[in-house]
């Protein structure tokens, strides 16, 4: 913790990026609590009859930490290793070799066999209009 007790992402992901059991345990505890509270969100909105287009839940463990039952649809947001590590680089200024510790720790992008969702593939290799592009054309399909 930093001195006024807020969580010290870096040091955190230190702990943890480089042992899977640590992450696995740290997972244990975040994503239970995590679940609940979006599972909370969803209710009082439906409760308040908020009605929205669409309600985005991210997470790179989505699957792992059991969140299909909330989602109506999934999507995968792939992007070659090169390009992933490039942009890692530079947003938190991690080494090549943390980057590539960070990445072991993740799923390889692709749908369970048995996953009942519509799946939908998003590719993130270019500019962010692409991606857009993509979001849109995805958003009018339905």
């Amino acid at each position: 913790l930093y001195p006024d007790k807020t969580l010290n992402r870096g040091i955190l992901a230190q702990v943890v990026f480089d042992n899977s059991e640590r992450l696995l345990q740290l997972n244990g505890i975040i994503h239970p609590a995590v679940k609940a509270y979006v599972t909370e969100q969803i209710a009082a909105m439906k409760a308040h009859r908020t009605t929205y287009d669409c309600l985005v839940l991210e997470s790179a463990i989505l699957l792992e930490a059991g969140y299909e039952p909330l989602c109506d649809e999934i999507w995968f947001v792939q992007a070659d290793k090169e390009i992933r590590i490039q942009r890692l680089m530079a947003s938190r200024n991690y080494t090549r070799e943390k980057c590539e510790a960070v990445m072991a720790n993740q799923s390889d992008f692709s749908a369970p066999s048995d996953c009942n969702k519509k799946i939908r593939q998003l590719f993130n290799n270019g500019a962010i209009e692409e991606t857009i592009r993509q979001i849109e054309s995805f958003m009018e399909e339905g």
